[in-house]
């Protein structure tokens, strides 16, 4: 898992709520209650949306994460590409959250502008995902530096930044 996902199953987990149930749970704490699972075997609405959200893609693999009385849906899916998706699924088929693995061509022009003045001479970027949870879309973009921790930069669509880490 990267750095990427681990601190953005940390963010989800702080905002992520199924049934009015707050999933204050770390990275760690979630795939430790993981369970690889067959689309034949998740309730039909997760599998309805599970097959509108493939894009061409290919069904990768499907965890199902036990919370209490809850289960979430980790759906990993292969792009053309060589670019991946996952979805968050609650348990009665909504799609709570998606992160897709881009390239900095395919970002918007106000984001792109934004990452080059954040990427000077020897910086570099590793990972771009775009975020969308209940519509708003963000992008959150893992920037290293020689000689300095890598630093996630999350961006709006605007090309504004709402937080770096």
């Amino acid at each position: 898992m990267s750095q990427v996902e681990r601190s953005l199953l940390k963010q989800a987990s702080q905002r992520f709520r199924i049934a009015g149930l707050c999933l204050a749970c770390s990275a760690a704490s979630l795939s430790s209650h993981a369970e690889k699972i067959r689309l034949s075997k998740c309730p039909i609405p997760v599998q309805s949306t599970i097959e509108k959200n493939l894009r061409g893609g290919k069904l990768d693999e499907i965890k199902a994460i036990r919370i209490n009385d809850h289960v979430l849906y980790l759906v990993e899916i292969d792009l053309k590409g060589f670019r991946g998706a996952k979805l968050y699924i609650a348990g009665d088929g909504s799609l709570r959250k998606i992160l897709e693995e881009m390239r900095l061509r395919d970002i918007p022009e106000p984001v792109r502008h934004s990452v080059e003045q954040q990427v000077k001479r020897r910086a570099q970027i590793n990972d771009i995902e775009k975020e969308v949870i209940e519509g708003k879309v963000r992008y959150l973009i893992e920037i290293e530096h020689p000689k300095q921790p890598d630093r996630i930069v999350v961006f709006e669509e605007d090309g504004s930044i709402s937080s770096s880490k």
